[in-house]
Formats: C-alpha cells, sequence, structure tokens
C-alpha cells in the first residue's frame, strides 16, 4: 500500500488498520449522533425559513463520505436519519424549538424506537 507505514519484522500490515475500521464502526452511533444530527441540526431547522429536510439529508450523505462510513452502516442510518429528519421537522412544526440545547432529550426518546442503531 502505497503511503502506509511500514510493518515491523514479523508484524502484519493489515490488522493495524481493521483494528481502525473496527472502533470507528463500534463508535459509530456516537458519531452519527455528534456529526450527523447535532452538527447538521442547523441544516434542518434553519433559524430562517421552514425546515429542510432534502438539504439535511443530502448533507448525511457528505457525512457518510467524510467520516468513510461503510456501505452497509449507510444502508442502516440512512432511514434513520430520513425518519429524524420528518420527526423534527413535524415537531418544529407543532412549535417545539429543537435548538442545540433542547434537541438531545427529543433525540434520545425518537431513538428508543431505532434499537438497531440506538448504539
Amino acid at each position: 500500500r502505497a503511503g502506509a507505514p511500514e510493518a515491523a519484522e514479523g508484524e502484519a500490515e493489515g490488522p493495524r488498520y481493521e483494528v481502525l475500521g473496527l472502533t470507528k464502526l463500534k463508535c459509530l452511533a456516537y458519531i452519527a449522533r455528534t456529526f450527523g444530527v447535532r452538527n447538521l441540526l442547523p441544516v434542518l431547522l434553519p433559524a430562517e425559513g421552514a425546515p429542510a429536510p432534502d438539504a439535511y439529508l443530502a448533507r448525511t450523505e457528505m457525512f457518510f463520505r467524510t467520516w468513510g462510513v461503510p456501505e452497509g452502516a449507510r444502508k442502516a442510518w440512512r432511514p434513520v436519519f430520513a425518519r429524524w429528519a420528518r420527526h423534527a421537522a413535524q415537531a418544529a412544526a407543532d412549535g417545539e424549538a429543537l435548538g442545540r440545547q433542547r434537541y438531545l432529550e427529543v433525540l434520545e426518546a425518537f431513538l428508543e424506537s431505532e434499537p438497531s442503531v440506538a448504539g
């Protein structure tokens, strides 16, 4: 592999990279909550105007690429992000403020119905 650090004598090259990938997958629920939900909340619920679920879902695709989320995990998270976008948009339409201070409580309640990715 070009640019990969050389393995020490008697050490296999692959496991280092596999451990990094495994660690990322183990932390995926946290990463998705932080970077896929919290950091993208202003895209989904802009300060001015109506909720923007389509813009939010487009940005979640950037999140997947940026973090190198494997396709299998993407398939699991895409519908969750889509349901979250609808849920948050409906909550905002119902007058519930979901700013950075309140979103986590609403997200936790939402994720209780999403046990496969709740982490």
